[in-house]
Parts: C-alpha cells; sequence; structure tokens
C-alpha cells in the first residue's frame, strides 16, 4: 500500500483546517502538506527541522522502505507568497541542500501560472520557477487541467507537486480532488509507493555541464527543424529528435 499523502491550502482558516481534519480521519492520509495553515493563538517552533524551517516552509525527513531498502526522504511544504520571487530563495537552499547530501525530496507548493504544468497562462513567477526546476533537476509529479484554485470568477492550475528524479516512479496515483475542501485551493491526493526500490543514479550536476559541446550538438540537431508545427504530433516527432 502506498503512504497516502494530501496537499492542502486552507488560507488559515479554521473551518478549513477541520474539515481536512476530519477527511485525514476518514481516509487514513498518513501525512498532509499543509500551505497557509491555521495555528491556534500564533503557536511558534512547531517544525522538528528549525535549521531548514521558515514561516512558509516546513520540512521533516521521513524513513520509508522496509529492511535493507530503506531509506530517508524529505517532506517539504511550501508557501510562495505573492510579490516574491519564485522559487524562493528558503526552497532553492533546501533543493540543493538535499542534492548536495543525496536525499530525495518531495516538495508541495502552490501560486504560480504556467501551462507546462496544465494552466491556461503563463505568468513571469511561472516562467521562472519553470526555469528554476529545468536546472535544478526537480520533477513536476502532477500535470493535468482539472483546476487546483477554482472559485466563481477564476479557475487555475497553481498548485504543484514537485520531487527528485529518483521519487518520479513512486509517486503513485495523483489527482485533484473534486470534493469539497471549504478554501478556494482543493486538496491534491497522491501516494508514495514504498514498494519501489529509489533510483540509485547519480547526481546529475548542471554546472558541471559542458556548455560548448552541448550548445553544439543542439545547434546540429536544430537543423531543418521548422519554425511552425501543424500539429501536437508534430511537436512530438520534434521532441522526440531533440531528446
Amino acid at each position: 500500500m502506498p503512504l497516502e499523502f494530501i496537499q492542502a491550502n486552507i488560507q488559515h482558516g479554521k473551518a478549513q483546517s477541520a474539515f481536512l481534519c476530519k477527511r485525514i480521519i476518514e481516509s487514513q492520509i498518513k501525512i498532509a502538506l499543509i500551505q497557509e495553515p491555521w495555528v491556534y493563538h500564533g503557536a511558534k517552533g512547531v517544525f522538528p527541522m528549525p535549521g531548514l524551517c521558515t514561516r512558509d516552509l516546513a520540512v521533516i525527513k521521513l524513513a520509508i522502505g522496509k529492511g535493507n531498502t530503506k531509506r530517508e526522504v524529505a517532506i517539504c511544504s511550501a508557501y510562495f507568497p505573492r510579490n516574491t520571487e519564485s522559487p524562493p530563495r528558503e526552497l532553492s537552499d533546501l533543493i540543493r541542500y538535499c542534492e548536495g547530501i543525496g536525499l530525495p525530496l518531495l516538495v508541495g507548493c502552490d501560486n504560480s501560472h504556467h501551462t507546462m504544468w496544465g494552466d491556461k497562462e503563463v505568468k513571469p513567477r511561472g516562467r521562472m520557477l519553470l526555469e528554476f526546476l529545468t536546472l535544478s533537476g526537480m520533477q513536476i509529479a502532477n500535470r493535468g487541467s482539472v483546476p487546483t484554485y477554482f472559485t466563481p470568477e477564476r479557475q487555475s492550475v497553481i498548485d504543484l507537486t514537485l520531487c527528485s528524479t529518483e521519487l518520479l516512479s513512486q509517486v503513485v496515483s495523483c489527482r485533484v480532488s473534486l470534493e469539497v475542501s471549504l478554501s478556494d485551493h482543493r486538496h491534491i491526493l497522491f501516494g508514495l509507493d514504498e514498494s519501489i526500490q529509489l533510483i540509485e543514479n547519480g547526481y546529475r550536476n548542471p554546472r558541471a555541464t559542458q556548455w560548448d559541446l552541448y550548445l553544439e550538438d543542439l545547434k546540429g540537431r536544430l537543423i531543418g527543424i521548422p519554425s511552425r508545427y501543424e500539429s501536437e504530433a508534430d511537436v512530438e516527432v520534434v521532441l522526440n529528435r531533440l531528446n
């Protein structure tokens, strides 16, 4: 059985928090990644890894698997405040830290628009986040057109589940819940399959890339590629050629 997760932005609401707790109990959810939580009396210091946590970033370390296959994984819930860089520096530092020590990372985050993960528009924050993800090697585990942010006036896909490459095959049954959440953000549900062994491929450091050779190879592959496309199939053909 996969380790069941729920990802939720509850907009600092007491009712949303109570509803989320009810759902966690009824569905036997093991871990909740919460953005904009409701905290009683403004309690502080509730995070177990203070060296890596901030007001908008909560991190835990979790042992998954059994016996000789047991490994540690970092689990993070991150909130991207508006009018800040995307991703926030604290999350960038966490990703680099986990890369440096070989610790797989799973992140639930929000507030970025891009068609790459199913939204209808591209905004500067989404463009910045996609560029960072491309360089960092982090993967997008949830993709699709089902809105994660839903109000009568606006629907968008801005809530993301990110993970290290070696975790991607273990994130299973990722979906947007259509049940009422009492928040403008819908819940995201997924499992982390503990029976699949983590990929042990060596870490790919983009900073060590031989860019001169890369650009030379890319120029060769771009020869003859059309500038306009008639269908998605045409785009797929070009992507397969470039990859």
